[in-house]
């Protein structure tokens, strides 16, 4: 059994990545400089940018989405002191989703 001292090579999913910009940028710092082993891999999504969706999700969920572009979360990457080359990012096959591969 892992220690929970222990870092790891992949962290499948995040938490918390359509919050505000500070908190992600500490997430992602966290799980990047804290968690993950030299090579580990970070996954996480976002909604993005646009999204034909968005009234309808907004109106009749009351969900609030924040939806992000490449750009932001390359700058939210970079703010966590991320390296550009470190990080991937394609869009699901929907195109309404982004899909993010950080590699430490």
């Amino acid at each position: 059994m892992m220690s929970p001292w222990e870092r790891t090579r992949r962290i499948g999913s995040l938490t918390g990545t359509e919050t505000a910009d500070p908190q992600v940028t500490c997430v992602i710092r966290h799980a990047y400089h804290g968690l993950l082993k030299p090579y580990g891999r970070l996954f996480f999504t976002n909604i993005a940018s646009p999204n034909p969706y968005r009234p309808l999700i907004e109106y009749l969920a009351d969900w609030v989405l924040v939806e992000r572009s490449d750009d932001d979360i390359r700058r939210l990457c970079r703010d966590a002191d991320v390296a550009e080359d470190r990080v991937n990012i394609r869009r699901d096959e929907t195109g309404l989703a982004l899909l993010v591969d950080v590699t430490r």
